[in-house]
């Protein structure tokens, strides 16, 4: 890795973190926004709220988007407020 220092995007800093719901009903905590080791690219470290709390990663692009369901399109995760 060079020795550049890293800087996250200004969505990527502004993030808020706390409890989303995917688009298909389960709740994540996220915890934080980095790098992906390889690639640099950003993404959400997030936590599963049910099971064994498994803790995911999901490029910050993937989990801002909005998908297609039936023609209609909703965010993959939303906060939940």
């Amino acid at each position: 890795m060079s020795k550049e220092i890293l800087a996250l995007s200004r969505q990527a800093r502004d993030f808020p973190l706390g409890i989303y719901k995917h688009y298909k009903g389960k709740e994540y905590e996220v915890l934080g926004v980095g790098f992906n080791e390889s690639t640099l690219e950003e993404v959400v470290i997030y936590k599963a709220q049910y099971g064994k709390h498994h803790i995911f990663v999901r490029s910050l692009n993937e989990f801002v988007e909005e998908i297609d369901m039936s023609g209609n399109k909703v965010r993959r995760f939303s906060k939940n407020t």
